[in-house]
């Protein structure tokens, strides 16, 4: 997709409609279905490898059903083998003392951090992404380099913590959403656009209107806030900062 948009943007601006909605589809699907689990006893499985079992499982008996029974014992045989890699290959902690520190600086001292992980997986170019698993929890998944060291700076997110700071913001989202059905979906979706070329993190310079950015947006705030580059002094948490009473506003934090 994320090619797509540099070799032809003229046609990925033509499938950019149908593909959002097909992705808010699939999203919504999926947290539908992590809701269901959760409510259903996987609970008792805690840790990443029940989530990728589960979710491989059901994409693999979405495509097999029409098999019958040979459909589903693929899915469950896909499922397992999946679920069984991500144990052996998947490392998940919570947050130390330091990280969580940090977390309370911003989001204060909320129930829902206890059920934040960091991970050693990530996406395409190691890049950081959160998500609900059937178990309750919420992963931040930041590749193994982030996961052993995420509060180190990079080009994109150069203060200390700050990429934490960020994909929390996400958590704090699924935390809050309607449903994990509605986070997904509308995850799915700016992320979609996001690989047709559509700057989906860009806040601009102006005071950002919380109610009208994304998801990426209001985590990009939130951690710019956090690193005090919307502040004339770039100080940090700055309550004098463009976005602060926004942010502190929506989070339902007094400063």
């Amino acid at each position: 997709m994320a090619k797509l948009a540099r070799t032809n943007p003229a046609l990925a601006k033509a499938i950019k409609p149908a593909a959002t909605r097909v992705a808010g589809v699939y999203g919504g699907a999926v947290g539908l279905l992590l809701g269901a689990a959760r409510r259903t006893g996987l609970r008792r499985l805690p840790g990443p490898p029940s989530t990728t079992g589960l979710l491989v499982g059901a994409n693999v008996l979405a495509l097999t059903f029409w098999l019958g029974p040979i459909g589903l014992a693929a899915s469950v045989f896909a499922g397992l083998t999946a679920a069984a890699i991500t144990a052996l290959t998947v490392r998940s902690r919570p947050l130390n003392a330091y990280e969580r520190a940090i977390a309370v600086q911003v989001f204060g001292e909320a129930a829902w951090l206890d059920d934040v992980h960091l991970t050693t997986m990530s996406v395409q170019h190691g890049r950081a992404f959160a998500f609900p698993g059937a178990d309750g929890r919420t992963y931040l998944n930041l590749g193994a380099k982030g996961f052993h060291a995420p509060l180190d700076g990079n080009r994109l997110y150069p203060a200390i913590g700050q990429i934490l700071v960020h994909e929390l913001t996400h958590a704090w989202q699924i935390e809050h959403s309607k449903s994990l059905a509605a986070f997904l979906s509308h995850a799915a979706e700016v992320q979609l656009r996001n690989e047709l070329g559509e700057r989906v993190y860009d806040i601009g310079s102006a005071p950002v209107v919380w109610s009208e950015c994304n998801l990426e947006q209001q985590a990009t705030a939130v951690d710019r806030w956090y690193a005090g580059r919307r502040s004339p002094t770039n100080r940090q948490l700055d309550p004098e900062a463009t976005d602060a009473t926004t942010i502190t506003n929506a989070l339902h934090r007094n400063l």
